[in-house]
C-alpha cells in the first residue's frame, strides 16, 4: 500500500496573544473560536483595565467618565466573569492592562509569533504591531474598506449600506486599513434591518472567519489590499442620532431609528426615543390627503397604544415610542403613574416633534 504525502507542509500551532475587547459583544464573541483553536496556540489573554474603558469612552463621546465606585465594582463584577468563562475553556494567564504601547506590553509580545486583537479599547502603535514574528491581525464586524472605525454595526445601518460583514485584516497604525486575511458577506434587507438582527448576524458569522483566518496561515496566504471606495466613523454621538423632520427622508429617518437609540423632542422638550421595528404605510385612516399635504414632517397623526404615527412627506412612519423621565421629579412621577395603573405618559395626536 503506498502513502501519499499531503501537499500541505506542515505547521506548528502559532504561537498567539489575544487581546480581547471583553466589555464589548463582538469582543466576547471570538473567546470559544480562538481559544479552541488548533491553528493559534492562544497562551495569553489581555484585557483592559477599567481606567483604559474610561479613557476609550471618553474620546468616543467627547464626555467624562464616571469613575463611581458604584461603576468600578460593575467592572469588576463583569471581569470577574469575563475571566471565570476564559479559564473554563482554556487554563492561561488572563491580565488586565491600562497601557499595551508600554515598553514592557511590547517586550511581552515579543514571545509571541502573532497577536490578535478584537475590539480592544486602544489604538496599537508600530512597535507593539511588529513586536510579534508575524505582526498583528485585527477582527472588525463591517465589510471593509465600508465603515472603518468606530461602532461600525450602527454605521452600517445608518449610513443605509446596502450589505454588511465581517473582515480580518492586517493591522497597521492606519485604523481598519490593513490588507484584508478573511471577509465575510452579510446580506439583509437595507430597508427593515434592527441592529440586534444585524449584530446577531456578526455574532453567527464570527466563529466561522476565525475558520476562515485558521484556514489563512494554515495554507500560506497572502493578504489582500483593500479595495473600493473606504467610508470612516467615530462612535455615534448625541446630534447622530438626533431625528430632524424637515431635514431628512423618509428613508434617512428610518435607518437612524433602527440603527438604535434615536430621539426627537415633544412639544413640552422632553426627550422621545423612538424605537424599531419601523412600519412605512401610504395612508392611514385617520387622515385624507389633503389634509395629509398640508402637514409638516413630524406631525403625530394616530398614537396606537405605545407606538406613535408621525406624517414624513406623503407617507407614515409607525413606529415605538417612550418618554424619558426628565429627571428625580419625571421619575417619581412616572412611579406613581404605574402605582396607581395609570397608563405612561403619552405624545398627543396633532403634536409636531422636532
Amino acid at each position: 500500500m503506498s502513502l501519499v504525502r499531503s501537499t500541505k507542509s506542515f505547521m506548528p500551532a502559532i504561537r498567539t496573544i489575544f487581546f480581547c475587547g471583553h466589555e464589548s459583544r463582538y469582543g466576547r464573541a471570538h473567546l470559544q473560536a480562538l481559544l479552541l483553536s488548533n491553528v493559534f496556540r492562544v497562551e495569553e489573554v489581555v484585557l483592559a483595565s477599567v481606567e483604559r474603558w474610561g479613557r476609550f469612552q471618553s474620546a468616543l463621546t467627547g464626555e467624562s467618565f464616571n469613575e463611581s465606585l458604584r461603576n468600578r465594582l460593575a467592572f469588576q463584577r463583569r471581569a470577574r466573569l469575563i475571566k471565570k468563562q476564559i479559564l473554563e475553556i482554556k487554563r492561561i494567564p488572563v491580565r488586565f492592562v491600562s497601557e499595551v504601547n508600554s515598553e514592557a506590553e511590547v517586550l511581552n509580545a515579543t514571545n509571541y509569533d502573532l497577536a490578535i486583537c478584537a475590539a480592544y479599547p486602544q489604538i496599537f502603535k508600530t512597535p507593539l504591531l511588529q513586536a510579534p514574528r508575524h505582526g498583528a491581525i485585527n477582527f472588525h464586524p463591517s465589510l471593509l474598506p465600508r465603515c472603518r472605525g468606530a461602532h461600525p454595526t450602527y454605521w452600517t445601518i445608518a449610513s443605509q449600506e446596502p450589505q454588511g460583514g465581517v473582515s480580518c485584516h492586517i493591522m497597521t497604525e492606519q485604523l481598519d486599513a490593513g490588507a484584508i486575511v478573511a471577509q465575510r458577506r452579510l446580506e439583509f434587507d437595507k430597508a427593515a434591518v434592527t441592529y440586534e438582527q444585524l449584530y446577531q448576524m456578526v455574532e453567527a458569522e464570527t466563529p466561522l472567519l476565525c475558520r476562515d483566518v485558521e484556514e489563512f496561515y494554515s495554507e500560506r496566504k497572502s493578504p489582500i489590499p483593500q479595495t473600493g471606495m473606504p467610508s470612516y466613523f467615530r462612535n455615534e454621538r448625541e446630534i447622530d442620532r438626533k431625528i430632524c423632520f424637515g431635514r431628512e427622508n423618509l428613508q434617512q429617518v428610518s435607518a437612524k431609528i433602527r440603527a438604535g437609540r434615536a430621539f426627537v423632542f415633544d412639544r413640552f422638550g422632553r426627550r422621545v426615543h423612538v424605537d424599531p421595528p419601523v412600519l412605512i404605510v401610504a395612508t392611514t385612516s385617520y387622515m385624507t390627503s389633503r389634509v395629509q399635504e398640508s402637514l409638516p414632517d413630524g406631525t403625530v397623526v394616530e398614537i396606537p397604544g405605545n407606538q406613535a404615527v408621525i406624517t414624513i412627506g406623503n407617507q407614515f412612519l409607525m413606529v415605538n415610542y417612550h418618554i424619558a423621565d426628565g429627571g428625580s421629579w419625571d421619575a417619581m412621577l412616572r412611579k406613581s403613574r404605574k402605582f396607581f395603573g395609570l397608563p405612561p405618559r403619552a405624545l398627543s395626536i396633532g403634536e409636531i416633534l422636532r
